[in-house]
């Protein structure tokens, strides 16, 4: 199964289906966008949290981004998420555990 038939099945509620918790911390936010990989669903949220489902071991992981604000739009290529917020973007790894690789600012050289 590739990872655009995975989106796309996740989207159109096809396939599989999983429950995962939503950290308590999260409860109040709204999911402003996603993306999914076979092995993975990544939400971000309108106030600044990456939320990252591990279909395969029923783990859910979260980390606040960079900025408090909406996450505008993720990527989630080869367990890898790229992130936009205003302007700044942020690349985090899944594996062994969720964490920020790379943080750079479109506005500067």
């Amino acid at each position: 199964n590739s990872a655009a038939a995975s989106r796309q099945n996740w989207r159109n509620s096809d396939g599989e289906q999983h429950s995962f918790s939503v950290p308590t911390s999260v409860r109040s936010s709204a999911v402003s966008c996603f993306d999914a990989e076979k092995d993975f669903i990544a939400l971000g949220t309108d106030k600044g949290v990456l939320i990252v489902f591990d279909v395969r071991s029923v783990v859910t992981q979260h980390t606040k981004a960079v900025k408090s604000s909406k996450i505008e739009k993720l990527y989630m290529r080869h367990s890898k998420i790229i992130l936009v917020q205003f302007g700044l973007i942020q690349v985090y790894g899944v594996y062994p555990r969720l964490r920020m690789i790379f943080c750079k600012t479109m506005e500067s050289p």
